[in-house]
């Protein structure tokens, strides 16, 4: 007796398939791991979605095509990607962008054509312009994720929960340094920056990051190489193949995942941390233990934060390699960052700068 696949296995061979060619191995075992699952009923031939474009008054990108070629049906987290399943859906583009008045072109000064969907809102979280780049949308608030397809899967694939792996969240510049020379570099709030609309202001390379340069520190400090399969004009990755440093979660923009497989690694890069920016708050994603013993060695000192974004204590690092544990040693009141924020400004003032 002959054994057939089943679809839904025939789906997940097909979903992986079609990225063979551009993915790198590491992100192929993530979603051969994960089963990542392709519904081949919720996608479409070329001719039938370049019929629905127009039908939409969408203009035929070559880009879209290839996508729903490669991942039309493809069901990746929340969200079902594909043009076909979007158009199919009949909800219209400015419901899909989540819209209130206006197109997604008046936003952002360009067609956009949506690269998947959801089937409660926001219905189309990925859009695709003429050249490939992908954006990701939010009623007015957008911002570009990947500029191709490959490079978005390959982001995916490193965010993906890694078994067994421990995780630092970093936030470079989220609690002032009190020295006048990184508050006039980095800190300064002007008025002119307070009333920005972000709604009009175009997207800026990772380049202009006022925090790039702690990435780069950062990486440099623990022999981390740069990861060109997911790296772009947006965003920069540092990958060995166990060691990650991933600038600007969605939404998220400040935060720095930074993962590693055991303690000794997960120190190593509490000790960078700190060296590059002693201010640097930090959340531990990994078990919990003692506080340190009198005598015992307290490797690395972190701010904690707390899950409203405030300084909740001090992340310690203690003990020796091969034996290393965490340890929250938490305050009795939180420290709100906001508060900082007024003592610097206030401290910036009394030193003769100028804050509006």
């Amino acid at each position: 007796m002959i054994l057939l696949p089943s679809e839904s296995a025939r789906a997940r061979g097909a979903s992986v398939a079609a990225m063979t060619d551009i993915l790198s191995p590491h992100a192929l075992r993530v979603f051969e791991r994960l089963d990542l699952s392709r519904d081949l009923a919720a996608t479409c031939p070329g001719d039938e979605l370049v019929a629905l474009m127009h039908r939409r008054g969408l203009p035929v990108h070559e880009p879209v095509l290839e996508f729903e070629r490669r991942f039309g049906g493809v069901t990746w987290g929340k969200d079902l990607f594909g043009t076909c399943a979007a158009l199919r859906s009949g909800v219209d583009l400015r419901t899909l962008a989540g819209l209130v008045g206006g197109d997604l072109e008046d936003y952002l000064g360009e067609v956009f054509v949506p690269i998947s969907f959801r089937s409660y809102y926001p219905r189309a979280n990925y859009w695709m312009n003429a050249a490939g780049v992908i954006y990701m949308v939010h009623e007015a608030d957008s911002f570009p994720v990947a500029d191709s397809a490959a490079c978005f899967w390959e982001r995916e694939a490193l965010r993906a929960d890694a078994p067994g792996a421990l995780e630092l969240r970093l936030r470079w510049c989220d609690v002032p340094a009190f020295t006048d020379a990184d508050f006039e570099r980095f800190e300064r709030r002007t008025a002119d920056t307070a009333e920005d609309d972000d709604d009009e202001a175009p997207p800026e390379p990772y380049d202009q990051d006022p925090q790039a340069v702690f990435d780069v520190s950062f990486a440099a400090a623990i022999d981390l190489p740069l990861f060109p399969a997911a790296t772009d004009r947006w965003r920069r990755v540092w990958f060995d193949g166990e060691r990650l440093l991933y600038p600007h979660h969605p939404w998220q923009p400040a935060d720095r995942l930074a993962r590693a497989p055991n303690m000794d690694e997960i120190v190593r890069m509490a000790v960078a941390a700190r060296a590059v920016r002693a201010s640097v708050l930090a959340a531990f994603r990994g078990p919990l233990g003692q506080p340190p013993a009198p005598g015992e060695t307290i490797v690395a000192e972190l701010l904690a934060s707390d899950e409203r974004g405030d300084i909740a204590g001090d992340l310690l690092f203690i003990g020796q390699p091969g034996s290393y544990r965490a340890h929250l040693r938490s305050y009795d009141q939180p420290r709100n960052i906001q508060d900082l924020w007024q003592q610097r400004e206030l401290a910036w003032q009394a030193g003769g700068g100028q804050v509006a």
